[in-house]
């Protein structure tokens, strides 16, 4: 997992290497208040069912995707959609 260097401007664009085979998994900030995760999926790439111990927010910057939430499946399907997600399993 890498960890984002600390004081500098960037995009997150820029921090995003797509692979077919694997996940970018990125840490942006992490503290007591919770974490700011990036997430870079291949075509057919997807986590395993898991809980989150803070709110979620998934934010698409290029392509679509989607996130079982509970029995509700929610797709992004736009570039710069986003979706926020409450404290719950999800897929």
């Amino acid at each position: 997992m890498e960890k984002f260097p600390e004081n500098k401007f960037f995009t997150y664009a820029e921090m995003v290497n797509y692979t077919e085979e694997s996940i970018l998994n990125c840490i942006i900030i992490e503290n007591d208040a919770g974490t700011i995760t990036l997430f870079a999926f291949g075509e057919g790439q997807s986590l395993s069912m898991h809980t989150a111990p803070y709110d979620t927010l998934v934010h698409a910057l290029e392509g679509e995707g989607e996130f079982t939430v509970g029995e509700k499946v929610h797709k992004l399907k736009k570039t710069m959609d986003s979706l926020c997600l409450p404290i719950f399993p999800m897929l």
